[in-house]
């Protein structure tokens, strides 16, 4: 019984993780981040693109740095025109997610 019930625990404990909101969403105040916090595919390509962003403004200086930030914030104001188009969200993701994938590719990350 104990065994089964270890198990059930660590499956409940999985689960619960992988289906996490991220923190932000208690804060979403427009339709596109409600969007976002109610499906669990836009949820992990939005942690994927948090991973990635958060490795590329590390890796950066000076001016590269300044100007990631600066295209992340357009991008974010862009994204959130999409409202609740899933296609729109979901291909904004991608294609900046392939951005920051190119960035640390071109700088031997």
């Amino acid at each position: 019984m104990k065994i089964k019930n270890f198990i059930f625990i660590s499956i409940l404990i999985t689960t619960t993780t992988l289906w996490a909101r991220p923190s932000w969403c208690r804060y979403a105040n427009n339709s596109t981040e409600r969007m976002i916090c109610m499906d669990q595919d836009l949820i992990s390509l939005d942690y994927e693109l948090g991973r990635l962003y958060k490795i590329t403004k590390n890796s950066l200086r000076g001016y590269a740095k300044r100007r990631l930030i600066a295209d992340e914030k357009n991008w974010i104001y862009s994204r959130n025109e999409c409202g609740r188009n899933y296609r729109c969200i979901y291909n904004h993701y991608i294609y900046r997610i392939d951005e920051l994938r190119k960035i640390l590719n071109s700088i031997g990350y």
